[in-house]
């Protein structure tokens, strides 16, 4: 411890280093800062670049070629470092601008379908709310200062009625397009969109539906005096006219009574021979039949106060439910009664039948033995030779042969088809009389006994029989499997047909328009033409029209001509199936109906007023399964670029436009003659 403490702990001023750059050491640095300095504002830039997007790559390009040109002399030696950055910043960028730029792209490509979809939707609910604001305006919705009068009420509750059915159906066309759209793989940004757009809907939907109720509501609160004074006056004469039916219902008890009394000997009392009880049985089947009558006819009588005086010549929906209410509180009672009476009736009839059924098996009991005993008797003494059904193999083999070739009809006409299937139908008839004689020979019951009877008495023989019962039952496996081959054979025949009529009447209908588009008629006037002034179109004046025109007509689906051929056998096939019941000629309206194209919706879509999706109206819902009339297409519209023709629908007769196929390929109608 001396020892250190008298040496010196720390350096003094003299024991420090002398290290300090000099002036041109300094004067370096100062240089090398001021190079790093210009290379780092440069590099700043250069890392922008590195993140570039399609949007920005070509304005940071720039930034860093003017930041280079800014900085060239000051980064100094630094230049060709900051260069070979600048130039893999280049590459990178260009790379991630060029990545954004595919998957945006891509995101077009996958949001093509769903924003047309979106479009549609858009279109339909611009189409509907016109129809809200109409309604909560003739309703006096908007409004609750003013009341709506009473002679305003049917137009309003009828306007409710409409909208209500036109509310359904855009919930349809919504929800059909928004299962489209969910399954679709949808970009961020219009998931956003669709979730917006559903809202919209639901709100669109619940403000409509509130609508409805609130307008019925308005309707009837408008109405209710009247209402309530013309209820009170049908009560009147409703109650006479319920009186007046309830009057039959005594007269029907009646008769009931009466054959009651007659079946009274069936449940009790001292018994009688069989031939009276079944002579009484006689009497009573009289007896329920004009009980059964009378009862009937009080039914109906007590439906006919509402349909003489009820809701079917009533306009007024709730006055309707306030008559139907009223009569079936004022005849259920009665309505009951007569219920009873059938009860009763029923329990009469099913008393007689028991005991029609208990004398039967008495009768079948007593003749059973006797039938068993000379059925087995027969069975074991005679054997079934071998004859009897070589009689039926033959026929078998037949029918069976006849039913070979019906796999292989592909290449066969439809008359070809029903030729076979009528001489294979033949055969099959004769090998199922043959196997009933088999059957019969077999086990020899006689056909006019009860069922029942007969039923015992095979049981009874049959462990007598098992052999032939066995090779029958074989045989009757195969009768059945070529009546099972013919049947499918003829179904497949009746498509044929179908097929073929179809094809025709689609060819028939290109050959028609193309003569008409050259020729400058129109359908009415070929028809006049054809039918020389007749007001009907024979079968050879038909066929003879189509020999003098130019088969050479466009492929379908396709501006590529085809020439096509119309056999007299098919031009004939096609005029009868187009006469009316009982008919021998065309007439003038069927023959136009051959110039139509028609079209069936295969997707639901909807009917518009014009051409422009954006800009038409919605006139309703086309469901699957539709057919439509062409009048006038395809046209493309130039907004969305999809195909649309203007079709007539034959359900209701509306006229409008609808979409032939989306963008994305899905079909919404097909030509069903195609």
């Amino acid at each position: 411890l001396k020892s250190i403490s008298q040496g010196p702990l720390l350096p003094g001023p003299t024991d420090r280093p002398t290290n300090r750059p000099t002036s041109s050491e300094m004067a370096v640095a100062m240089g090398n800062a001021a190079e790093l300095r210009a290379a780092n504002i440069v590099r700043r830039a250069i890392q922008k670049l590195r993140l570039a997007t399609p949007d920005n790559i070509d304005l940071l390009e720039t930034e860093v070629f003017d930041a280079m040109e800014q900085q060239l002399e000051a980064m100094g030696s630094l230049h060709e470092k900051v260069q070979q950055e600048f130039e893999k910043a280049l590459e990178l960028g260009r790379t991630h601008a060029a990545n954004i730029q595919e998957k945006r792209e891509k995101e077009a490509e996958l949001a093509k379908r769903p924003k047309e979809l979106m479009e549609e939707i858009k279109a339909i609910m611009e189409a509907i709310q016109p129809k809200l604001t109409n309604l909560k305006g003739a309703a006096c919705l908007e409004d609750r200062t003013i009341q709506l009068q009473p002679e305003d009420a049917p137009v309003v509750m009828k306007l409710a009625e409409e909208f209500s059915t036109e509310i359904k159906d855009f919930s349809q066309q919504c929800m059909t397009r928004g299962t489209e759209i969910k399954e679709a793989e949808l970009p961020p940004q219009m998931k956003a969109d669709w979730t917006k757009l559903a809202h919209e809907i639901v709100n669109i939907k619940r403000t409509s539906e509130l609508a409805v109720v609130q307008a019925r509501q308005a309707a009837a609160k408008a109405t209710e005096a009247i209402r309530k004074k013309k209820m009170e006056e049908k009560k009147v004469a409703l109650k006479s006219k319920i009186a007046d039916a309830m009057a039959a219902g005594p007269a029907a008890e009646q008769f009931v009574i009466s054959a009651e009394s007659l079946v009274e000997p069936f449940i009790k009392g001292a018994p009688k021979s069989e031939a009276e009880m079944l002579e009484l049985a006689k009497k009573v089947d009289e007896a329920l039949e004009v009980a059964r009558t009378n009862v009937d006819q009080a039914t109906k009588d007590m439906k006919t106060p509402i349909s003489e005086d009820g809701e079917e010549q009533e306009e007024d929906e709730l006055l309707k439910k306030d008559i139907a209410a009223f009569v079936a509180a004022e005849t259920k009672r009665p309505t009951i009664r007569l219920g009873q009476y059938k009860n009763r009736i029923q329990r009469c009839a099913t008393i007689v039948g028991r005991y029609r059924k208990e004398l039967r098996d008495v009768h079948n009991r007593s003749i059973f033995d006797g039938l068993k005993a000379e059925l087995v008797a027969k069975v074991k003494g005679g054997k079934v030779h071998t004859e009897a059904f070589a009689k039926v193999e033959p026929l078998i083999m037949e029918a069976e042969k006849g039913v070979e070739p019906f796999p292989r009809h592909a290449k066969l006409t439809f008359s070809e088809m029903q030729i076979m299937g009528d001489r294979v139908s033949e055969k099959i008839e004769a090998a199922k009389v043959a196997v009933e004689d088999l059957r019969q020979e077999i086990c020899p019951i006689d056909p006019t006994l009860d069922d029942d009877l007969k039923r015992k008495l095979r049981f009874a023989a049959q462990p007598h029989i098992k052999q032939p019962l066995l090779r029958l039952g074989q045989i009757e496996r195969r009768l059945a499997r070529t009546i099972k081959l013919l049947a499918i054979f003829r179904g497949d025949a009746q498509s044929r047909c179908a097929s073929q009529k179809q094809s025709v009447r689609g060819t028939v209908v290109r050959v028609l328009s193309k003569h008409m588009a050259t020729s400058g008629q129109d359908a009415t006037a070929l028809f006049v033409q054809a039918a020389g002034g007749a007001s009907t179109l024979g079968k050879d004046a038909f066929i003879a029209l189509f020999d003098v025109m130019d088969k050479s007509v466009k492929k379908v689906g396709s501006n590529e001509e085809e020439q096509v051929e119309l056999s007299p056998e098919d031009l004939d096939g096609l005029f009868v199936s187009c006469l009316a019941n009982g008919a021998k000629e065309l007439s003038k309206d069927a023959f136009q109906q051959l110039t139509i194209q028609r079209m069936k919706v295969s997707k639901a879509t909807t009917l518009t007023t014009v051409l422009s999706i954006a800009e038409g109206k919605l006139l309703r819902a086309l469901r699957v399964g539709e057919t439509l009339e062409a009048l006038e297409g395809p046209v493309k519209e130039d907004k969305t670029g999809v195909m649309r023709m203007r079709v007539k629908a034959t359900k209701d007769g509306k006229e409008g436009w609808a979409t032939l196929a989306g963008n994305a390929g899905t079909i919404f109608l097909k030509d069903i003659d195609a």
